[in-house]
């Protein structure tokens, strides 16, 4: 199971260099079209909203992998060790339901959104939200195998 996500993640990982770079030239050429040519063009916004929606939620995905989310734990940290492991796993069990809500409701964007389409891409609005499924369907990968080391730490060991 680790080899199979440290895969995903690495997938991931360049998916979502790949679409930085991308967010990068896009937002560039419209600076220099704009503000150089004085010929804005009319794509490039919603191509960038585009890549910066699938970019964010791949990076769900990226830091749920590494356990890097913000945390605020000052309250946790003052409680003994074994409230501590326990509210651990409250906190991942929660997480993994919210993750498979979240991707389950997604599926049926496209049925309640029809044929709305972004304006000059021409790309219906779906493909945006779409993007919530490998956000956090991975991250509820993630989220279970984290579960899984936590609960029984003697086959391996929790990041």
């Amino acid at each position: 199971m680790k080899a199979f996500l440290e895969k995903i993640h690495g997938v991931m990982d360049w998916a979502a260099k790949i679409i930085m770079i991308n967010m990068l030239i896009v937002i560039s050429l419209q600076i220099l079209m704009r503000y150089v040519f004085n010929t804005p063009l009319k794509w490039s916004e919603e191509l960038a909203r585009f890549s910066y929606g699938w970019f964010c939620l791949f990076g769900v995905a990226l830091v749920t992998h590494d356990r890097t989310h913000l945390r605020v734990t000052f309250l946790v940290d003052g409680f003994p060790r074994k409230i501590q492991y326990v509210l651990e796993i409250f906190a991942l069990v929660i997480m993994f339901f919210f993750s498979i809500l979240i991707t389950c409701s997604t599926l049926a964007l496209p049925a309640v959104q029809g044929n709305i389409r972004a304006y000059s891409l021409g790309v219906p609005f779906y493909v945006l939200h779409l993007s919530i499924i490998p956000g956090f369907g991975i991250s509820a990968l993630h989220i279970a195998y984290h579960l899984y080391l936590e609960l029984f730490p003697d086959k391996g060991t929790a990041k």
